[in-house]
């Protein structure tokens, strides 16, 4: 509105200048000037009134809104100021006797109609709030929650499918961590990953849209354990079924009599052995374990406190941490699910890489489902709190005050900043160097110390530059600095880059001539300065190599560039072998030619198209020495090569009478 009054105020300078118009004051002495232009003149007088009066009509409407803003302004502080009273009034209320103690007689409480009144307002505000949020959030919630939904399912998808292909697919499945929760379309598995990581979308949503979410994920975690459960998962998810509907049915309630207080304890009482059950159990759909176990120590602890409160006749405090535990349990139990989906979709994707590669990956299955399942405790037990924060009414308090602690400006000299921005930057470096770090996993790079039979290129390079140009981007961005003292950050950092880190910059330009020119790859076997290995990784930095006795060598890329390298798979991984003989007797030199042939054409990794040479190279009348050639198609079988045919040509010559030194 203010807005809007600006511009007309503005418009109505325009109007009020219009008069200063020289034709609009021409003087009627001028006859001939007014004979021709008496209609147009006319017509403009009436339009130029007629303007003015719109526009102060409107400028006059906007100020009649502005007072009614005003108004209703004031009043929603005012009633803002008392709403907060209460509250506090309440919450100091909770923690007093409320009724008496459940041994007590009950007092008699006549019906109270505000009570009924104010239930009902209550209702209908919630059902607009939930409304209002749906309207003003659901486009980016959903479109959130479908890409995840619609990400997740293809990523298992693709993968599944090419384990579904294979003999053994069964045996294969049957090693990971839950093998049910991956199918040809896992649409269940995928609704538990969004419900499970919906609440993250805004954790200052209402409390009644967060109580709906929760709903919706006990639905699905109630189908998942029905579907895949024991038999005991089963029964006592019933009953955990049936405390949940009966607490949803009592919590309407503002007045509980000792029928309702005895119902309280009941499901807190279920509820505690439900997680004590849980803690015990072996096997099974769930698997508890970690920091989830003290989790549901706490959720009995809760659970035992509400039985406590509710005898000594604190109840709306029982109500609290009853609901407090119930949310909180059946997210733990569906976050516990949750960590076995993606551990198992983690373990179906390197089963993958595996075949890919032909060999066994050592990735840590064990450590990797370890640090998921302790961010996800780590995820539950903040949930937990904030659900039982938002029913002791403190939740907005801490809210905002962190949100202050981290986001209001401060300044030191000329500079401005905030603590969010600041934890924000490190936060995108950590991450990125996390990305950058596990990147290879997605294709098939893991840390395992095999030797490889192919190569990966440099593709996963190429995104780990990536990863860390964006990332340190991102990190910019969202640190709120100035562009003119990132410039001067920068400049300082070149001064110490012709300073003292010409090594440095040298290596790091050297690795990206290396990433795009190529003269080694991921999976090469090379020789750099008399060092012999495996090339693991090529950094930004330094690439790393493995040789054949299982040690790691890390090399600047400056060497590499500016040394002699030896790339034995550069074009082709297959390798000729020498071996010398000394055989005799010399008679015998023409059928040891032909089993030399004959074991080496028998090997599985000769190529057949480069036939074996056979070269004497000493004679005298005793023996004779032979030099043999022969190619294998890989240069990790040379010594096994080497090594397999000379058993066979030992037992062939012996057979033969043919002795060999």
């Amino acid at each position: 509105l203010l807005d809007y009054d600006q511009q007309i105020s503005l418009t109505q300078g325009d109007i009020n200048r219009m008069k200063d118009i020289p034709v609009m004051n021409m003087d009627s002495s001028n006859q001939l000037f007014v004979d021709l232009y008496k209609t147009e003149l006319a017509s403009l007088e009436t339009s130029w009134q007629q303007l003015k009066k719109n526009n102060e009509t409107h400028q006059k409407e906007i100020r009649e809104l502005q007072m009614m803003v005003s108004k209703n302004y004031y009043r929603i502080i005012d009633l803002q100021h008392i709403l907060t009273e209460q509250i506090t009034n309440y919450s100091f209320r909770t923690f007093g006797k409320e009724t008496n103690y459940i041994w007590e007689k009950p007092a008699i409480e006549k019906a109270d109609q505000q009570e009924a009144a104010f239930s009902k307002i209550s209702l209908d505000i919630n059902q607009q709030i939930i409304v209002s949020y749906f309207q003003q959030n659901i486009r980016s919630h959903f479109f959130f929650a479908f890409i995840l939904f619609t990400l997740f399912i293809f990523w298992v998808r693709k993968n599944y499918r090419i384990v579904a292909k294979l003999e053994n697919r069964d045996s294969i499945l049957q090693t990971l961590e839950d093998p049910h929760t991956v199918s040809s379309f896992p649409i269940l598995s995928a609704f538990m990953v969004v419900l499970s990581l919906w609440p993250f979308l805004d954790l200052n949503a209402p409390e009644a849209y967060m109580i709906i979410m929760q709903l919706f994920l006990f639905i699905i975690t109630s189908v998942f354990i029905f579907k895949h459960g024991s038999k005991s998962e089963r029964k006592i998810w019933i009953g955990v079924c049936l405390i949940y509907i009966l607490y949803t049915a009592i919590s309407t309630s503002y007045h509980f009599g000792l029928w309702l207080r005895l119902i309280l304890i009941f499901i807190n009482f279920f509820l505690a052995y439900s997680a004590r059950f849980f803690l015990k159990l072996k096997g099974g759909d769930v698997r508890i374990k970690g920091i989830t176990r003290t989790l549901l120590y706490i959720v009995i602890i809760i659970s035992v406190l509400a039985i406590i409160l509710n005898c000594i006749g604190r109840v709306t405090l029982s109500e609290a941490f009853t609901n407090a535990g119930l949310i909180g349990f059946v997210q733990i139990i569906g976050l516990s699910i949750f960590k076995d989906i993606m551990v198992t979709a983690i373990q179906l994707k390197n089963v993958v890489n595996d075949l890919k590669k032909k060999q066994r990956s050592f990735l840590d299955m064990q450590s990797m489902s370890n640090r998921i399942f302790n961010l996800l405790s780590f995820l539950t037990l903040f949930l937990c709190f904030v659900v039982f924060a938002i029913n002791m009414n403190f939740y907005n308090v801490l809210y905002k005050g962190f949100m202050a602690l981290l986001f209001d400006s401060r300044t030191i000299g000329s500079t401005t900043f905030t603590i969010g921005n600041i934890l924000l930057f490190f936060i995108v470096i950590y991450l990125s160097t996390l990305a950058q770090r596990y990147v290879g996993y997605l294709f098939g790079s893991d840390s395992d110390h095999s030797i490889p039979e192919g190569k990966r290129g440099s593709r996963i390079v190429i995104w780990k530059l990536v990863i860390i140009i964006v990332g340190f981007a991102l990190a910019i961005m969202v640190s709120g600095l100035p562009l003119d003292k990132v410039t001067i950050v920068l400049s300082a950092l070149g001064v110490g880059v012709g300073l003292g880190l010409q090594n440095v910059v040298n290596n790091f330009v050297s690795g990206l001539i290396l990433i795009f020119e190529r003269p080694l790859q991921v999976g090469d076997y090379v020789e750099v300065g008399g060092l012999k290995g495996w090339v693991k990784d090529i950094g930004i930095r330094a690439t790393r190599m493995a040789n054949n006795d299982g040690a790691e060598i890390i090399v600047p890329n400056g060497s590499i560039l500016s040394g002699n390298v030896i790339n034995w798979t550069l074009s082709s991984s297959r390798i000729r072998i020498e071996i010398n003989l000394k055989i005799s007797p010399l008679s015998a030199l023409s059928l040891a030619k032909e089993i030399i042939n004959e074991e080496i054409l028998n090997y599985e990794h000769t190529i057949d198209s480069m036939p074996p040479e056979i070269h004497q190279m000493n004679l005298n009348s005793a023996t004779t020495e032979l030099k043999v050639w022969f190619w294998v198609d890989h240069i990790n079988r040379k010594e096994t090569a080497k090594s397999t045919i000379l058993n066979a040509l030992f037992v062939r010559f012996d057979q033969s009478g043919i002795s060999m030194e």
